[in-house]
């Protein structure tokens, strides 16, 4: 009996605590079950997201081997609109602009590396495709716009191959003493042998 009165008496004291408790444990039940629910969904979308990035690069890839330019432009879009990997996108930009100077399509190339260059996800990247986008222009014999392009200080990375495409632009333009000092800048910034022979080469060939 006093065994059976001290169980009823615990089952009155689990009553009267899950009257006081009870809502709030059932809340706290239902938002960790949310949380759960909400972090297997989002990781669930970022590999899909992933999975489907990769998927239209390897289309874009391939159209590019079979010289489906058109194609390739379009797999680069459907890859910038899902925004599942930006990087990837603004890298698939970049070699789409490269693919499409080569193929002499200079509008074309233009408009993909400056979307790099204006939109692009990272610092490195941007001012990449603004140099590239740079040598279209002049390419095109837009001397005046690609150095004008180029006015904005690159990342460290790129500071001297900037001052050799601003020597060219300058070159293409006859500002000579201007061209010869940006490739003099060039060559106090960079390092590589080949490159420096080269960078040498434009601006001793400046003449007076």
């Amino acid at each position: 009996m006093a065994l059976d009165l001290q169980e009823q008496e615990q089952i009155d004291e689990l009553k009267t605590w899950w009257q006081m408790y009870g809502r709030w444990v059932t809340i706290a039940i239902l938002v960790a079950a949310i949380v759960s629910l909400g972090w297997n969904g989002w990781r669930w979308w970022r590999q899909h997201q992933a999975q489907e990035a990769a998927r239209i690069e390897a289309e874009l890839e391939a159209a590019l081997a079979r010289g489906e330019l058109p194609q390739a432009r379009a797999a680069g879009e459907r890859l910038r609109q899902s925004r599942a990997n930006p990087t990837l996108a603004d890298l698939s930009g970049l070699k789409l602009g490269h693919e499409l100077w080569q193929k002499g399509d200079r509008a074309a190339a233009r408009e993909e590396l400056r979307r790099v260059a204006d939109e692009g996800s990272e610092p490195y990247l941007r001012d990449l495709a603004r140099l590239r986008e740079a040598a279209v222009l002049l390419d095109a014999g837009s001397a005046q716009e690609a150095f004008e392009r180029l006015a904005a200080a690159p990342v460290s990375e790129l500071a001297a191959r900037y001052e050799e495409a601003r020597g060219d632009a300058l070159a293409a333009l006859g500002r000579i003493e201007e061209a010869r000092a940006a490739y003099q800048r060039a060559l106090d910034q960079g390092a590589d042998p080949a490159w420096r022979e080269l960078v040498e080469l434009k601006r001793d060939g400046l003449g007076s």
